[in-house]
């Protein structure tokens, strides 16, 4: 029995969010907005809360993340949930120091995000060379629309009043920059100055999120104060002012959001499945293929057997799973992505793709590594995070 997927996104469907957010003020913002029952759970080691949200087109599964500061942790975070919750739409939402054309209270909408950090160390001096996640056109544009209209502000308790929201590229590192008379600030103004606000984990998100291309990821950030003056605008409590900002932006963008022409499905089992039967029989022990089956393939008896191996010289499915499995945890994950690739195109053209997937962000990282565009903690987190979904793709092999 062959199994294909066979399914079409609809308006009314529900659309999954993961939601992300650094800090516990801006957690807060976020959580308030979720309707009916919310829920806490644990998954991973990692707590999450889910609760829904209705908007004009669709209802919103959403699952919302504190995994504290800094890019590399931030990334780990992205990524793990990513996995276990397959969602469409991903969303950093949070508070941000203004560099250029804001003022306190304004909305900043990230177009992209650069990695200040990221460069090489030279006889010379370090020599800049910013990382730049680019994020998803379609939210960018429904973000462009939302803006446009005061609607948003209504979603806060204070109205707004003067806020005023911008679309621009901002930057992301692992150090609070307080003030402008320091040596990374003016590094910063440097290399970087179009950027419209600094923060310390849209580098590490955008890192993760760009290796799922089917995702929709935007940045948000309420401006709590500027880096000229940081200290005296610290004093006057803007932060969860600006976090709730953020959080009321960002929900009347996925009020307002018509995401059906974009969005794409989750490979889900509850989805509708089209069962093809073919001219395979099982006789006891014995296996009688028909015209369609080849040395290597799955043979699978109803919707939950694991199936037999028809000649596989990887033996049975179980054993070729813990083969790779023992492969990943000697370090050589390297090794175990083709033979998953060549698994998965005989027996489970499903998981084919996904594979091929892996394999490409495999060798786009050891190029990166090779080239010197990847500082030590950043080959540490890609490497992190192609092994997980690797994992991944193996623990689904095991539930066919």
């Amino acid at each position: 029995m062959i199994l294909h997927w066979s399914f079409h996104f609809t308006p009314d469907m529900e659309v999954t969010v993961l939601i992300l957010t650094p800090l516990p003020l801006e957690y807060d913002a976020v959580v308030k907005h979720l309707k009916q029952e919310r829920k806490s759970l644990i998954k991973n080691a990692a707590a999450y809360e889910t609760g829904t949200f209705v908007g004009e087109h669709h209802t919103y599964a959403v699952v919302v993340r504190e995994p504290g500061m800094k890019n590399v942790d931030m990334a780990l975070a992205t990524e793990r949930a990513i996995l276990a919750f397959q969602p469409q739409i991903v969303l950093l939402v949070g508070i941000a120091g203004g560099v250029k054309d804001v003022k306190i209270g304004d909305v900043v909408v990230a177009s992209s995000a650069f990695n200040y950090e990221s460069g090489k160390e030279t006889g010379d001096g370090f020599l800049a060379r910013p990382a730049e996640y680019v994020f998803s056109e379609a939210l960018l544009a429904q973000a462009q629309i939302v803006s446009r209209n005061p609607a948003w502000k209504k979603r806060t308790d204070d109205r707004a009043p003067a806020a005023a929201v911008v679309i621009g590229p901002i930057a992301a590192g692992d150090k609070v920059v307080a003030g402008t008379n320091n040596p990374t600030f003016q590094h910063i103004l440097k290399n970087l100055s179009h950027i419209k606000a600094l923060e310390m984990e849209a580098g590490g998100f955008g890192r993760s999120v760009q290796s799922h291309r089917h995702l929709h990821a935007l940045v948000i950030r309420g401006i709590s104060d500027l880096c000229a003056g940081k200290a005296e605008t610290d004093q006057q409590n803007w932060q969860p002012v600006a976090a709730e900002r953020a959080a009321a932006f960002a929900f009347e963008l996925l009020d307002q959001l018509e995401g059906a022409d974009f969005i794409a499905p989750r490979p889900n089992t509850a989805m509708n499945i089209r069962e093809e039967k073919n001219k395979n029989n099982l006789h006891n022990s014995q296996i009688q293929a028909g015209n369609n089956v080849h040395i290597g393939d799955i043979i699978h008896q109803g919707h939950h057997s694991s199936g037999v191996v028809v000649g596989s010289s990887e033996g049975s499915v179980e054993q070729f799973i813990e083969g790779l499995q023992n492969m990943v945890a000697r370090g050589k994950s390297k090794e175990a992505i083709p033979k998953l690739c060549h698994f998965a195109k005989t027996n489970n053209p499903a998981l084919h793709e996904p594979a091929l997937h892996l394999s490409d962000r495999w060798k786009d990282f050891e190029r990166k590594s090779l080239m010197g565009m990847l500082s030590q903690s950043e080959q540490t987190v890609a490497r992190s995070q192609i092994t997980a979904a690797l994992l991944n793709l193996i623990g689904q092999l095991r539930e066919e």
